[in-house]
């Protein structure tokens, strides 16, 4: 079966990475979705993906300033509000220094230990290296944007359980390599239902998309 995640909740109709966002996604049938978030000054989670709000970095500035800044961000004490998804939740850390995200994890632990759904992604290597010794407990996966090294090798080492694709680099090989080593392939971020259609006859596991309200009729049947 293929999952359908809405991109940070439903960010094509609503403001991303917000409780609207996420209850449109579930609303439109999405099974999970994808969210992102950043280590803040004193803390906290921000559920915020750019690395920087009004040019300062979002792993410098104190969830104080951020709410203040943006009345919308949210943090990690909403991870409990979010819907009831039958399928995956994606939480992606965003980069920061690792020294910064040791002190995080605890945070993204304890809403997993409660969420079983729950897979932290992350494109930095050694943060997700940092993860599999002292958390391996938390489900993870690795992101892949350019094919520049052996996904499936690295994410195998890093014990991963999925690869979360580019949709412009995903290919019959590589889709082939992570089944052999048992991993799940999740590709983003898909916006044609024909290129969707056609994923899921490859058996791809999450297809990670900004128009839930056109995919999940389609695919879901």
């Amino acid at each position: 079966m293929t999952e359908i995640l809405g991109h940070r909740g439903c960010r094509k109709r609503f403001h991303d990475n917000t409780m609207e966002a996420f209850w449109a996604a579930y609303q439109y049938g999405c099974d999970g979705i994808e969210l992102d978030a950043r280590p803040t000054s004193d803390g906290r989670l921000a559920l915020y993906h750019d690395a920087k709000l009004r040019a300062r970095t979002v792993y410098q500035t104190s969830s104080t300033e951020i709410a203040s800044a943006d009345s919308r961000i949210l943090f990690d004490d909403k991870l409990a509000e979010l819907p009831p998804y039958p399928g995956m939740i994606q939480l992606e850390l965003k980069p920061a220094p690792v020294h910064i995200w040791r002190h995080h994890i605890r945070l993204i632990s304890a809403f997993a230990t409660n969420n079983p759904n729950v897979v932290v992604t992350s494109f930095d290597r050694q943060l997700l290296t940092l993860i599999n010794r002292d958390h391996p407990e938390l489900r993870r996966g690795l992101l892949v944007d350019k094919l520049d090294c052996n996904p499936v090798g690295l994410a195998w080492g890093l014990g991963c359980e999925l690869i979360a694709v580019r949709d412009n680099s995903i290919n019959l090989s590589l889709l082939r390599k992570a089944k052999a080593y048992g991993l799940a392939v999740s590709v983003w971020t898909v916006n044609s239902l024909k290129r969707a259609k056609y994923l899921k006859t490859l058996g791809v596991d999450q297809i990670i998309t900004d128009r839930p309200w056109a995919f999940c009729p389609q695919l879901s049947r």
